[in-house]
C-alpha cells in the first residue's frame, strides 16, 4: 500500500507548538510564477509534500493558499516543494533540472501530481502512461500519492493554445479529432467522465484523489464565477476551492479557517463568494465507477 497515515489525530491540549510560517514574496498583481518554490510551516514531525503540477498549481498559488490555511491549526511542520511548468503535461515536468535534484533529495512523505489539462480532458489514453512514468521516476514507495483532478474546459480554447497543445500529444490529427467530439457533451458530463476516470486509477494504483474538478463545477453551476475567460484557468476563488480540496485529501478534514485575506486574491478584487459558500463546494460526492485502468507497471 503506497499510503502512509499522517497521524494528525493528536490531542490539541496536551502540548502548545509554536508554529511561524515561511512567507513567500507579496504576490504580483497577475499572481503565480512556474518554477520551484517552497512553502513551510515549521513545527515538529515535518510532512514533507512534492506537488508537480503546471499553471493550474503556479497560478494564485494553490500550494502557498494550502499552507497559509494549515498554519492556523497546525499540530506539526509541513514543507511543500513545488515544480510547474506551464502548460505541461506530467512529462515534461519530469524532465525539468530541478525535478531530477527533487527526486534525489528523497524523504518524501506525500506526491502530489497533476496532469496537463489537455491529457486529462482529451487525450487521456495518455494519462496512465505518463502517471506510470511519474511514479517509476519518483521511487518512493512509502510515500502517499494524492491526484489534483483536472476540471472540464468551460468553452473552447483559444486557436493557439489549441494548436499548442495538439502538438504536445504528438498526434494533432488525433487530438484536433477527439477535441471536436468532446464539446458533444455538456459541461457537466464532461466533468463526470473525468470524475469516474481520476477514481478508477486512482483505485489501480492505491492513491487518493483531490476532487478539485468536481468541486469547481459544483460551483459553477451555483452561479459562482471560478473559471476564467479562457475556459481552462482558474478565477482566484476557484484557486481557493482547488486548495481547499487539497487540504481536504491531505489532512481528512476541511480547514478551520480561510487564508490571510490578501495572500491570495489579486489586488483591488478580493474573494467575490463568502468563505462558507466555497467550502461547502468542497464537500465530496458520490463519484461513480467508470471503466477502469490496468495496473501501471511494478516500480
Amino acid at each position: 500500500m503506497r499510503m502512509i497515515r499522517l497521524g494528525l489525530g493528536l490531542a490539541i491540549a496536551a502540548v502548545a507548538i509554536a508554529l511561524v510560517v515561511t512567507r513567500p514574496a507579496p504576490m504580483p498583481a497577475i499572481p503565480g510564477q512556474q518554477g520551484y518554490a517552497l512553502h513551510k510551516v515549521e513545527g515538529p514531525r515535518t510532512l514533507r509534500v512534492l506537488w508537480l503540477g503546471n499553471s493550474h498549481t503556479y497560478l494564485w498559488d494553490v500550494p502557498g493558499i494550502v499552507a497559509r490555511m494549515y498554519a492556523g491549526t497546525a499540530t506539526r511542520g509541513l514543507e511543500i516543494h513545488s515544480l510547474t511548468k506551464g502548460g505541461a503535461a506530467l512529462p515534461e515536468i519530469l524532465a525539468l533540472p530541478e525535478t531530477a535534484r527533487r527526486f534525489a533529495a528523497g524523504g518524501w512523505d506525500v506526491l502530489i501530481l497533476q496532469e496537463g489539462s489537455y491529457v486529462a480532458n482529451i487525450r487521456h489514453d495518455l494519462q496512465r502512461p505518463n502517471l506510470a512514468s511519474a511514479l517509476r521516476a519518483i521511487d518512493t514507495p512509502d510515500a502517499r500519492v494524492l491526484l489534483y483532478q483536472n476540471w472540464a474546459y468551460a468553452d473552447r480554447l483559444m486557436p493557439e493554445r489549441l494548436r499548442r497543445y495538439a502538438e504536445a500529444t504528438g498526434n494533432p490529427t488525433a487530438f484536433t479529432r477527439l477535441y471536436e467530439a468532446y464539446y458533444a457533451d455538456p459541461p457537466h458530463a464532461r466533468q463526470a467522465a473525468l470524475d469516474a476516470r481520476f477514481s478508477a486509477l486512482a483505485r489501480q494504483i492505491g492513491a487518493d484523489v483531490a476532487y478539485a474538478g468536481q468541486a469547481i463545477w459544483k460551483g459553477q453551476r451555483a452561479g459562482h464565477r471560478l473559471i476564467s475567460t479562457d475556459g481552462n484557468h482558474l478565477q482566484a476563488d476557484g484557486a481557493v476551492v482547488a486548495a481547499i480540496t487539497i487540504y481536504r485529501a491531505l489532512f481528512g478534514a476541511p480547514p478551520a479557517s480561510p487564508p490571510e485575506p490578501g495572500s491570495w486574491s489579486e489586488a483591488g478584487i478580493g474573494r467575490v463568494a463568502p468563505w462558507s459558500a466555497l467550502l461547502a463546494l468542497t464537500e465530496p460526492d458520490a463519484v461513480p465507477r467508470g471503466p477502469g485502468w490496468h495496473r501501471p507497471p511494478s516500480r
